[in-house]
């Protein structure tokens, strides 16, 4: 489906990024990706995107024992973003470009 293909394009780029830690797969069967930015708690990061404009989940999510076991308790959490049927490529990139912009530069 689209959306699989949407939440691909999204884990491919930002596993790409450096200081961009992703808790998600591409064998997951649902459009959504868990990542947390480092040096920033995941709200900050939900806040800085949500002032740009785009809709992410920051926190728990309602599910403690996974952050237990994912190992993101102690952070407060991570990054949720959900893709949907009216989510487009072009909202991906920019997504990907702003976190880009959040994310830690790779030192030379």
């Amino acid at each position: 489906p689209r959306e699989t293909r949407l939440r691909d394009f999204l884990l491919n780029g930002l596993l790409a990024m450096p200081g961009i830690e992703v808790y998600s797969s591409s064998g997951n069967s649902v459009p959504v990706l868990s990542f947390n930015v480092a040096g920033f708690s995941s709200e900050a990061v939900t806040e800085v995107l949500s002032l740009r404009g785009i809709c992410v989940r920051g926190g728990l999510h309602c599910a403690p024992f996974c952050h237990e076991k994912l190992g993101t308790l102690s952070r407060k959490g991570a990054v949720r973003v959900s893709l949907g049927a009216f989510n487009k490529q072009e909202e991906c990139e920019i997504f990907l470009r702003e976190i880009k912009r959040i994310a830690p530069k790779k030192e030379k």
